[in-house]
C-alpha cells in the first residue's frame, strides 16, 4: 500500500459508525470531550498569559531595585572629556524613566485582572519605589567610580522586601489556579 493509501486507510479508520470521530484506538470521541479539550487549552492558554504579566510585573520590580547599584556605578568624567558625566546622568535617567513607565503599566494592567494581586502589586512597587528611591538619592550624592574596588557597594539592603514579595507571588499564585482562571469573576 503506498503512502497516500496507507493515510486514507488511517483517516477511514477515524471515523466510525455513521461517519462519528474516534480517536486513535478507535474509541468514539464526542462533540463534548472536544468541547472540553478545547475549554481546559483555553484555561492553558490563559494560565500562560497570566504567567507572564505576572512575572514581568516581578522583573520590573527588580530592574527598579538595580537602580542605585546603576547610579552608584556611573562612569565619572575624565580630564579632557567631562561630558562623559553628562551623558551618564541622561543615560541613567532614561533606563530610569523607561522602568517607571513599565512600573506604571504593569499597575495598570494588573489592576483590570484581579483585586487581589494588584493590591499585592501597588503595595510592593510603593516599598520599593520608596526604598530604592532612597538608596537612588545617595548613589547621586556619592561621586562616581574611577577604581574597581569602588565596585563593591555596601551599605544597600532590600530585605524588608521580602514580606510584599512573598506576599505578590502567593497572590499571583492563587489567582492562576484552573478554576480561578476557568470561571474569571472567581478572581475579582
Amino acid at each position: 500500500m503506498g503512502a497516500a493509501g496507507w493515510q486514507h486507510d488511517q483517516r477511514s479508520q477515524r471515523r466510525g459508525r455513521g461517519g462519528a470521530r474516534s480517536d486513535q484506538r478507535g474509541r468514539p470521541v464526542s462533540d463534548a470531550s472536544r468541547e472540553h479539550r478545547a475549554s481546559v487549552n483555553g484555561v492553558r492558554a490563559e494560565r500562560a498569559r497570566l504567567q507572564k504579566l505576572y512575572a514581568d510585573a516581578y522583573s520590573a520590580v527588580v530592574s527598579y531595585q538595580e537602580f542605585p547599584y546603576v547610579i552608584r556605578r556611573r562612569r565619572a568624567p575624565t580630564p579632557g572629556h567631562e561630558e562623559i558625566g553628562g551623558e551618564e546622568r541622561l543615560r541613567i535617567s532614561d533606563a530610569l524613566h523607561t522602568v517607571q513607565q513599565a512600573l506604571n503599566n504593569y499597575l495598570a494592567q494588573i489592576s483590570t485582572e484581579s483585586t487581589a494581586v494588584s493590591t499585592k502589586y501597588a503595595a510592593l512597587v510603593h516599598e520599593t519605589r520608596r526604598t530604592a528611591g532612597t538608596y537612588m538619592h545617595e548613589a547621586w550624592d556619592a561621586p562616581p567610580l574611577d577604581n574597581d574596588p569602588g565596585m563593591n557597594i555596601a551599605g544597600i539592603d532590600y530585605s524588608h522586601l521580602t514580606g510584599p514579595q512573598d506576599e505578590y507571588l502567593e497572590a499571583t499564585k492563587k489567582d492562576m489556579t484552573f478554576w480561578r482562571v476557568a470561571i474569571p469573576k472567581l478572581r475579582a
